[in-house]
């Protein structure tokens, strides 16, 4: 898989790559600044998996392994830019 941690700011990605070690209770609080956001040990991971899906399906186009592919993943809003990321956006 891809590294991800390069679409994003390091402060964000270390934000990100903390939330599996956090409880509940930590998670509920985090959950409750955010927009529309349930935050849970799992977060990190699909994020990460999403992203770097992208990345591989793309490549694989790009570099004719296949002939097209499809990622199913709802995009980042404008109000993510590449030294702030929205949650809610994730």
């Amino acid at each position: 898989m891809h590294n991800t941690h390069d679409s994003y700011s390091d402060a964000n990605g270390r934000y990100v790559d903390t939330l599996p070690g956090k409880d509940d209770d930590e998670l509920r609080e985090d959950s409750s600044k955010l927009m529309s956001v349930y935050l849970n040990e799992h977060t990190s991971d699909c994020a990460k998996l999403a992203a770097g899906s992208l990345v591989s399906i793309t490549e694989a186009v790009m570099e004719g392994v296949v002939n097209n592919g499809v990622a199913i993943i709802r995009p980042p809003g404008i109000e993510t830019t590449i030294s702030r990321f929205y949650l809610f956006l994730l």
